[in-house]
């Protein structure tokens, strides 16, 4: 094995070191192809240009409920069938989003010498950090959004009750009665990602467990993951999301040499420790809207992708 051994055992060496190994790897080109082929809801576009629409065909006809303002149906909204094979567009939220993360080692923390090995794991749970963090204020971001109902379809609660194994077949329940309704995009469950509160994932984790399967990724057929809900104070909520795979994406903003991943490294003199900061710009691609022809008129109509379910514990 080789084993680099750097000097300056310090906190600002380490995260230094710890940086300059994580630039070279997050704004790499092959890191950028391998999110664009095998994560294809990780786009990038050049800084200060609008990231480029989603637009993908429907696979199935999809009723709509618009308002005309039609003073004969007294405010009632008019139900209006999206067909098959139109397209949906899908635009960047209203809101940006400022991912940061951020690191602090004391120059105590950091003894003995540097190594390459000691590195690489330190980069894997910064790998983890950033994946969390993204997760949590993606949601978080389309929660707190002003634009929540046109994002979000909102389906009915689910009644369970509040053992880990009740709560987790609801939560199969209310996945598949939620993907019932969004057929438009997509028809297996592995076209979707689910995102789980941590309530949620927990209790799902144990039906996986329980019913002999590695993981909640293997037991749903497809992409699951825990977020760290805002709106949460307590912990408590077991609710989250599906997210059609096809029609949504975050787009990072890449500057003219490539960079899209800023890592930082700051010292702070008074306590002996050392920040580094990771920062990147995105946008969340998650606002649909399809035209419509309605009495003669074309009429763009927003359509929510993204899905919540929950459960109602009794």
């Amino acid at each position: 094995m080789n084993i680099t051994i750097y000097e300056k055992p310090s906190a600002q060496s380490y995260l230094e070191s710890l940086a300059r190994k994580l630039s070279g790897c997050f704004n790499s080109v092959a890191f950028k192809t391998a999110c664009g082929t095998e994560a294809r809801y990780f786009r990038f576009h050049r800084k200060g240009d609008n990231p480029k629409t989603i637009q993908v065909p429907t696979l199935a006809n999809r009723s709509l409920k618009l308002n005309l303002q039609d003073k004969s149906q007294n405010g009632k909204p008019t139900i209006i069938t999206h067909k098959q094979g139109s397209l949906v567009v899908s635009k960047p939220c209203k809101e940006g989003l400022l991912l940061s993360a951020a690191i602090e080692l004391n120059d105590s923390e950091v003894s003995g010498h540097i190594t390459d090995l000691s590195l690489q794991q330190e980069i894997e749970t910064v790998t983890e950090t950033i994946n969390d963090t993204l997760n949590k204020e993606i949601l978080g971001l389309i929660e707190e959004s002003d634009d929540f109902e046109k994002l979000v379809k909102v389906m009915p609660e689910t009644s369970s009750q509040g053992g880990l194994k009740a709560r987790g077949e609801a939560l199969q329940e209310s996945i598949f009665t939620a993907k019932a309704e969004v057929l438009p995009f997509g028809k297996e469950l592995s076209d979707y990602i689910v995102g789980l509160s941590d309530a949620a994932f927990t209790a799902l984790e144990y039906s996986a467990r329980v019913n002999g399967f590695s993981s909640i990724h293997e037991m749903m057929g497809t992409e699951v993951f825990a977020f760290t809900s805002k709106s949460d104070d307590t912990g408590t909520k077991n609710y989250g999301y599906l997210i059609p795979r096809r029609h949504t994406a975050i787009s990072f903003a890449e500057s003219a040499t490539g960079e899209v991943f800023k890592f930082e490294v700051t010292r702070k003199p008074e306590t002996q420790s050392s920040i580094m900061e990771i920062i990147a710009n995105a946008e969340v691609l998650a606002a649909g809207f399809t035209k419509l022809d309605v009495d003669g008129q074309t009429v763009d109509v927003t359509m929510p992708l993204i899905t919540q379910f929950s459960l109602k514990i009794a």
